[in-house]
């Protein structure tokens, strides 16, 4: 055994698990919604209820604007029971009732494949700061609370441009706010205008998209790009059977070394399967929307036409499950 080989792969899988590792957490400590979360947490505030708050009026308005965290509804019903409001916090109770009638449920139906996809919308306060917490069934990543200004765009009330956030990968949002309508764009090629709905399960399709339409694949591919930078790889969508592919070439005469069964290099391999294992079953979980089946394959040389021989491969696995290992077949030889 070649013990150069050895400690340079073991080298190798050590730089691309921490590369994974620190990848898959990519824009978790920068969204809006944990920073705004994380201030009541750490200095032991509570949410102000409408029942906690103290009836006169200077009180009440003092309270909604220095509070933590505060729903509109809630400030809102408090502003509205006072009798007489100056004019700030006629100001106020205006633009609270305005972020009300923006709330709740909006619909989109796809032009393509006829599905329908909801948004939930909510506002708060934070330090009298308006944020925006918003959950959209046609965005398959997570979109972080944003700051919350009066509109620029004619026939919208109100506008946010939060980030969202796809297995680590940053996405620009623009979303503007109306009663009865709601925009929303990102990744400069996806906009959609959605109506106020009930989202009732009449009406709600199951989401049943194309993966490189919605614009996704880009995505992945960065996030493999990301991860196996060091090796030669390929990303592959087959559209009719609703199944991704990631392809990674190993090392020159890597079968031949795992067939020695070398302990070292044996151990180094199953921190890499199990690396392969984990991302087929992040992507699946994030994508099963799109696809039925997401595979990562180790294999001895790559092939433009994206199809192997059993032969050909090292391992494969698909959806979080170990379909094959050419360490367990070595040992049944």
């Amino acid at each position: 055994m070649n013990k150069k080989f050895v400690i340079l792969f073991t080298l190798i899988t050590a730089c691309f698990m921490l590369n994974a590792c620190s990848s898959s957490n990519v824009g978790n400590d920068a969204t809006v919604k944990e920073t705004a979360v994380s201030v009541s947490e750490t200095n032991g505030d509570t949410k102000v209820e409408a029942s906690s708050v103290d009836n006169s009026r200077q009180d009440i308005f003092a309270q909604i604007i220095e509070a933590d965290h505060i729903e509109i509804a809630d400030a809102y019903n408090l502003l509205n029971d006072v009798e007489t409001l100056s004019e700030d916090e006629n100001a106020l109770c205006q633009t609270l009732s305005l972020l009300k009638d923006c709330s709740g449920r909006f619909v989109q139906q796809s032009e393509e494949t006829g599905n329908r996809y909801t948004a939930d919308v909510a506002f708060y306060l934070v330090k009298g700061e308006i944020y925006c917490s918003i959950e959209y069934t046609g965005y398959m990543g997570e979109i972080s609370d944003g700051i919350v200004s009066e509109s620029q765009m004619d026939g919208y009330s109100f506008e946010a441009f939060p980030k969202g956030n796809f297995y680590g990968r940053e996405q620009d949002f623009k979303i503007y706010f109306a009663n009865e309508k709601l925009y929303i764009s990102w990744a400069d090629t996806c906009e959609y205008t959605l109506t106020r709905g009930d989202g009732s399960a009449d009406s709600v399709q199951e989401h049943r998209g194309n993966l490189e339409e919605s614009g996704l694949l880009d995505s992945v591919i960065s996030v493999v790009d990301s991860n196996y930078a060091d090796f030669e790889h390929s990303v592959f969508y087959d559209e009719d059977n609703r199944s991704l592919y990631i392809y990674i070439q190993g090392m020159d005469n890597l079968r031949a070394y795992l067939a020695a069964n070398n302990s070292d290099l044996i151990e180094a391999w199953q921190g890499v399967t199990d690396n392969a294992v984990t991302l087929s079953e992040t992507l699946y979980d994030a994508l099963n929307y799109y696809v039925d089946h997401v595979y990562v394959c180790w294999v001895d040389t790559l092939n433009p036409s994206n199809t192997y021989a059993q032969s050909e491969i090292l391992f494969q696995a698909e959806n979080g499950n170990v379909k094959y290992n050419v360490i367990a077949d070595n040992s049944n030889t």
